[in-house]
């Protein structure tokens, strides 16, 4: 099972990883694990964390832009993480058209984050 956890830009510019949640009043906050603040954040800047990680152990959050690779090319891929319809999928200009970031990990294809 994946940990669900978000990010967000704080009203100070910093990064925030936590729980999203909204209050009444509209404000959207994310609690920090680590200190058990909360702290108004930019809903633009909303991500969700895939439970998934790139070649370098780096959590891949949802709009991250990653790079990959083939085995059949000598070509580096780019695209931007995206969730629909209960999946993370890589939005990219690959042949194959629209691939799951699931089976770019499972398949060793030098997931790195950019």
């Amino acid at each position: 099972m994946r940990e669900i956890k978000f990010r967000g830009v704080g009203n100070k510019g910093n990064l925030i990883y936590g729980q999203y949640f909204v209050l009444p009043s509209g404000e959207h906050r994310i609690a920090n694990y680590f200190t058990g603040e909360n702290e108004i954040i930019d809903r633009q800047t909303l991500a969700q964390f895939t439970g998934l990680f790139d070649k370098n152990n780096q959590e891949i959050y949802e709009n991250d832009k990653i790079k990959f690779d083939f085995d059949y090319s000598n070509k580096t891929f780019e695209g931007i993480v995206y969730f629909k319809n209960g999946c993370f999928y890589v939005d990219d200009n690959c042949p194959q058209g629209h691939l799951t970031l699931g089976c770019l990990i499972e398949n060793k294809r030098n997931v790195e984050i950019i």
